[in-house]
């Protein structure tokens, strides 16, 4: 249909533009064209493991079709895309050691060795491109700036999960004497406290708030899920596990309307639990396709569509995901442990202008877009109507503030020196 519907706007376009139509028509027209073209569908990356029985390669699938990064036993627990770049992060199992590995596409960025229990649990990019790691070296818990190791994480035990927000560096993990604690800038920031025993697996900042998704144990020894906000517990979740899913992921997601998604699961014994998601601490459904027992392990919401992904143990393992409660099971058989989606054309879009290089990004947005170019530029956005709505001069790495705009698409108008040097579009949600 969109092959079809761009057809028929290609030929209108050439018709007008053979009789000379109006300038601002040609504007709505080429805006429209973009309206259809950015219904394309979403790009959906999981990360985990290709094999069987909790061994396996590591492995990225896109859109359901699995890319090996190793012909080295591994796993990856965590992934983030960033300008168009997959980063995946977890562990790879050589001859003589085990590497803590983190891959930039399929090529090995970074690895640090050592022996048992190393591996990097979380990565994060942050917004000037520099990538952080938490995870584990023999045990011990380790935080990463690109290749160097990072200070001031003296008591820390496990680094779970790792968070960016305004340069911001957040961390969840246990602390030596078992306590689940949040880092921020290496600094303790705070202690959070159900039981005597406690594990901070996730954190995530939003609206100057920061979410983490916290294990505590029982007295008879299981593992009951928690939302803290800040210090403050929300929510205590409909959920046991046993103690050994301590080392499992819990997935937390605050979508940008503010809800807040948790993905884990609920069972008392290995090999009987129930893959679980949750939105503002209330179970919702998943479709479990009549599987004895699943698991999830991290949640991803985009748009409207919610994304969860896990495993499930009996038949081989068969790696799991879910968009919006609705199940699939993805080629070849293993686990799946992070999920990341992106839109179409929301990473970042370049341009050529006069041998320079000029992106902007993300597209679509809620709020602003960056413009990042070298020169000088006025940057002009129109509304459906052709009227001007915003004006505003770019230098090197700009921040575009559209919030204030009514949801929609505008046409871009990049200006040098007087002249018109590029023209694109943006989408406001």
């Amino acid at each position: 249909m969109y092959n079809i519907l761009k057809s028929k706007f290609m030929q209108v376009k050439r018709n007008l533009k053979s009789l000379r139509t109006t300038k601002m028509f040609l504007v709505m027209l080429a805006i429209v064209e973009m309206s259809i073209s950015s219904t394309a569908a979403q790009d959906v990356y999981v990360g985990g493991y290709v094999g069987a029985m909790g061994i396996g390669k590591p492995a990225v699938w896109k859109n359901e079709v699995p890319i090996i990064l190793s012909e080295n036993n591994g796993m990856i627990y965590s992934l983030v895309v960033d300008k168009g770049n997959v980063y995946a992060a977890g562990y790879e199992k050589l001859d003589t050691c085990v590497c803590a590995t983190l891959w930039k596409d399929d090529v090995v960025l970074y690895s640090f060795c050592g022996g048992f229990s190393t591996t990097i649990n979380s990565v994060a990019v942050s917004g000037n491109g520099s990538v952080y790691m938490s995870g584990e070296i023999n045990g011990v818990g380790k935080v990463w700036k690109d290749s160097v190791e990072q200070s001031g994480y003296a008591n820390l035990s496990r680094a779970y999960s790792i968070f960016i927000s305004d340069e911001d560096v957040y961390v969840a993990g246990i602390s030596t004497d078992i306590k689940a604690v949040v880092w921020k800038n290496g600094t303790e920031l705070y202690t959070l406290t159900v039981s005597e025993y406690n594990y901070a697996k996730s954190v995530v900042v939003a609206d100057d708030n920061v979410y983490t998704a916290v294990y505590g144990v029982t007295d008879e020894g299981y593992l009951i899920p928690h939302v803290f906000k800040n210090d403050t517990m929300l929510y205590v979740l409909d959920a046991i596990c046993p103690i050994e899913s301590s080392s499992y992921p819990l997935g937390l997601y605050v979508s940008d309307n503010g809800d807040i998604y948790m993905a884990g699961s609920d069972g008392e014994g290995w090999g009987n639990s129930v893959a679980k998601l949750w939105k503002n601490g209330e179970s919702v459904p998943l479709d479990l396709g009549g599987m004895a027992s699943t698991y999830a392990f991290s949640v991803f919401v985009s748009g409207d569509n919610v994304y969860v992904v896990g495993y499930e143990p009996w038949s081989f393992y068969k790696a799991l995901l879910w968009k919006d409660g609705k199940l699939t099971t993805l080629p070849s058989n293993g686990g799946a442990y992070s999920v990341f989606v992106v839109k179409n054309g929301t990473n970042i879009e370049e341009l050529t202008i006069e041998n320079e290089k000029l992106r902007f990004y993300p597209n679509p947005t809620n709020d602003k877009f960056i413009v990042d170019f070298e020169g000088i530029a006025t940057i002009k956005l129109y509304d459906l109507l052709g009227r001007e709505v915003l004006t505003q001069t770019a230098k090197g790495k700009t921040e575009i503030e559209i919030s204030h705009l009514p949801k929609g698409i505008y046409s871009v108008q990049i200006l040098s020196e007087g002249r018109i040097i590029g023209n694109s579009n943006v989408v406001k949600q």
